[in-house]
């Protein structure tokens, strides 16, 4: 059985409060990215991956079933993410799970494989990024979540991000098309996600009058864990990293300083996903991608076909040219009917004032 967790007292505290679920300090943070990533070196960029697995972590302690979580420990989330990695399926990992937990006798009927659901789910959140079953205590209906039912986790995600195109316009990814004009000409609001599931996903605007949203897949930093891996489709981790580079390019100025106060506001991103390097015209080409094709053509129909709603997106928004020139060559041709009909206006008062007023 390969499976060695530390099973105590579901109904316990951990023996080693220093290693329960969620809880890192110090050395302890090394220990556990080395386990779970190998030759990885730890750096300071590498904190909102840790800030992911508390909130992780956290979830599944605030559901219904957290008296039965918190008895759990780190080394027991990497005892599941070791049993996954070798390809065992899921059916199996669940079943080694829940046998060792009721070997000890403390689970009433149904809990052990609540129990061993949960902390598989809360494995593969930090091992894979991707919401792979429930944690029970979220309510944001907006992230998108996948059942892991059966088979090994490499089938899983070959049918999670499969190649295949159902949107069959061509599409042309200019070097306007980022993130930050998104929300400064298009009126779309870009969301960060923690979940890989629903990276570039585009919500309509919903009934509460919120604009279009779509959901940006940041750590890029996870994503050079995953590079040499086999877990997921070959080329897959290589293209997600080149959808930053498309949407938030590094070399742009301006994408830096929106980059920077999306920081300020959102202190769990990746300070690496604007540094993906640069990209040329075929690597920007729409035919280049092929597991992010739809959601890319999706999310450019959406902002080609925005119109400008202020005078500064007028101004801003060069991706039409001749609708650009035209619009502002008609304000100007009104600017200037309105002055000279205002001098118009004025001449004629003063003529009139000259006229009762001659001296």
């Amino acid at each position: 059985m390969g499976l060695n967790l530390n099973l105590r007292d579901a109904r316990g505290a951990p023996a080693d409060d220093s290693n329960r679920l969620g809880h890192l300090e110090g050395g302890a943070k090394a220990t556990f990215f080395a386990r779970l990533w190998g030759g990885i070196t730890l750096n300071n960029h590498d904190e909102p991956f840790f800030r992911h697995y508390t909130q992780c972590c956290n979830l599944a302690r605030s559901s219904r079933h957290a008296h039965l979580v918190a008895s759990r420990n780190n080394n027991d989330v990497l005892d599941v993410v070791d049993e996954v990695k070798t390809g065992t399926a899921r059916e199996e990992v669940i079943q080694r799970l829940v046998a060792f937990m009721h070997s000890k006798g403390n689970y009433d009927a149904g809990d052990d494989v609540i129990t061993a659901e949960c902390i598989l789910a809360l494995a593969m959140r930090t091992w894979l990024m991707c919401n792979l079953g429930s944690l029970g205590g979220e309510v944001n209906i907006d992230q998108r979540q996948l059942r892991w039912e059966r088979g090994s986790i490499q089938s899983l995600l070959k049918d999670a991000f499969p190649v295949e195109y159902k949107v069959k316009e061509r599409v042309r990814l200019d070097r306007s098309f980022k993130a930050l004009n998104l929300e400064a000409l298009a009126s779309i609001e870009v969301l960060w996600t923690d979940n890989l599931l629903d990276h570039l996903l585009l919500h309509d605007p919903s009934d509460d009058g919120r604009p279009f949203r779509v959901l940006l897949f940041h750590h890029t930093r996870f994503l050079e864990y995953h590079r040499k891996s086999d877990i997921f489709p070959p080329g897959f981790i290589a293209e997600t990293t080149k959808t930053l580079a498309l949407l938030l390019p590094g070399y742009d100025k301006a994408t830096r300083q929106w980059f920077n106060k999306e920081r300020k506001r959102n202190k769990g991103l990746d300070e690496t996903a604007c540094m993906c390097g640069f990209l040329d015209a075929d690597q920007r080409s729409i035919d280049s991608f092929v597991f992010w094709r739809d959601r890319l053509a999706i999310l450019k129909q959406a902002y080609d076909e925005s119109e400008p709603r202020t005078v500064l997106q007028w101004w801003k928004d060069g991706r039409n040219s001749v609708q650009w020139a035209t619009f502002w060559v008609a304000v100007l041709v009104l600017a200037l009917t309105v002055f000279l009909g205002v001098v118009q206006v004025v001449e004629g008062g003063l003529q009139v004032y000259k006229a009762y007023h001659p001296s």
